[in-house]
């Protein structure tokens, strides 16, 4: 009876045993999957808390961590002792980067790029016979998309930045970007290179550049359209004909030669205490200060006066009638090219804008249009109020309109009384405005208003937005 009893004790420990092995095996396989499952969790906590600065990034970082976690099932699956399930792992980590593969080289083919990704990804059809219609609808919704947020981009930098902004990775490039060479002028001397903080002319020179610090009376005088000097101009130097058509007359008499005029008043000069090279050049002539004597040389005319050989030699006769060149039988030492400038009184040039104004006013009203009298001008002028600017041709001169001068200081003026009356607050419509009228200005009154009216551009769009 002890054999058989010893029998059945040592059958029932051994299925004891095996039972406790293989419930051994499920807790510690179950505690794993626990384990793995709150790491899982973790890492998704992580990733939802970190903020992605570029969606591409973030895009490749989800796919390397789907990857990852395919790889860690299959490790987990042949370490138990399961081929076939880490076989469907590593089968499913495949198709992931295969995926992925075919994405790259969509983005790369297309127009758009990866905006193209993002839309076939957005947008997916139940059928993969649809894939290639799938690709071509997603580049057409890229490209709609891109172009809107173009157009919208310019329209708000139009609107509210009248400054290209300048790029953050500036500030961490290196302090020899510094000294290198700077766009625009400076305002110290006016020249180009280098900033006013950096400038080294001397303290006596600062008033020989084109700084601008305020507008003062001598900008004014520059820039506003002075009315009475305007209208004292006009009635000096031009009369109104029958066709109310403004002509400049001629004051100076042609006939009149200038050769000796001024040695014939030489003693006149001496008694003034004129400066020696003034007197020396009245008394014998001015002569050309040459550091090395040049060779000789005899030069073609330009192509101006070979093509208009009568006018040249008419303007030669006349300047050898009044005593300005002598003719000569021998070629000179030098002999220089000359050059034709076509009406230096301007006559014909207004006589041929007059006509083809008259030209141009009756093909106009011959062919059925209407033209508005009051904002049309017909005959021909060198002064202009045209875009809020005074435009003098004869002088080459840009201007700003009284007017426009009168809103500003008005302006300007509003804010100031208020600041004087304790008031710390300001409307950025107010703010903007000021800045904006300035900046428009920048034609006539030169760059500089830029720079110094960014800092308040800043301000109004900071406050707006």
């Amino acid at each position: 009876m002890a054999a058989p009893n010893d029998d059945f004790l040592q059958r029932v420990s051994e299925i004891m045993d095996s039972k406790l092995s293989s419930f051994e095996q499920k807790i510690s396989k179950q505690q794993k999957q626990q384990h793995e499952q709150q790491l899982s969790r973790i890492q998704a906590a992580n990733d939802k808390t970190f903020v992605f600065k570029r969606k591409g990034n973030e895009a490749q970082y989800k796919f390397n961590n789907s990857v990852r976690e395919k790889l860690i099932e299959a490790n987990t699956s042949l370490s138990e002792g399961e081929p076939e399930m880490a076989f469907n792992s590593i089968s499913s980590g495949i198709e992931l980067i295969h995926q992925r593969q075919k994405l790259i080289k969509l983005a790369d083919s297309s127009k758009t790029g990866w905006r193209t990704v993002q839309e076939y990804t957005q947008h997916e059809l139940a059928s993969d016979e649809e894939d290639e219609k799938r690709i071509f609808k997603a580049e057409i919704r890229a490209e709609k998309k891109l172009k809107e947020e173009r157009i919208q981009k310019a329209r708000t930098a139009r609107r509210t930045n009248p400054y290209p902004e300048r790029a953050s990775s500036v500030q961490n490039q290196p302090k020899s970007y510094e000294n290198s060479k700077k766009s625009g002028t400076c305002f110290k001397c006016g020249f180009p290179g280098h900033w006013a903080k950096n400038c080294t002319t001397n303290n006596n020179n600062k008033e020989t550049g084109s700084k601008l610090s305020t507008l003062d009376s001598n900008v004014q005088s520059m820039c506003i359209v002075q009315s009475k000097d305007l209208h004292a101009c006009m009635s000096e130097h031009f009369s109104e004909s029958k066709n109310n058509v403004c002509r400049f007359v001629a004051t100076i008499d042609e006939n009149v030669s200038p050769v000796g005029r001024l040695r014939g008043h030489l003693t006149k000069w001496v008694d003034i205490q004129a400066d020696k090279y003034i007197l020396d050049v009245i008394e014998n002539g001015y002569k050309i200060p040459f550091k090395t004597i040049p060779n000789s040389v005899c030069l073609d005319n330009n192509k101006s006066a070979r093509d208009n050989v009568k006018v040249v030699g008419s303007e030669i006769q006349k300047l050898i009638d009044k005593g300005c060149v002598t003719e000569v039988k021998n070629v000179p030492f030098v002999v220089n090219p000359l050059t034709l400038a076509f009406n230096k009184t301007g006559a014909e040039d207004f006589d041929q804008a007059s006509t083809l104004s008259e030209v141009i006013k009756r093909d106009l009203t011959e062919l059925g249009f209407i033209i508005a009298g009051s904002k049309s001008v017909w005959f021909p002028q060198q002064n202009i109020v045209w875009l809020g600017f005074e435009w003098d041709m004869s002088n080459g001169i840009l201007k700003v309109t009284q007017e426009r001068v009168r809103k500003l200081l008005s302006c300007i003026e509003e804010v100031y009384l208020k600041s004087q009356s304790g008031c710390s607050h300001f409307r950025v419509k107010s703010i903007a405005s000021i800045a904006g009228q300035i900046i428009s200005m920048e034609n006539a009154i030169g760059n500089a208003v830029s720079f110094k009216t960014r800092p308040a551009a800043r301000k109004a769009r900071l406050a707006h937005t």
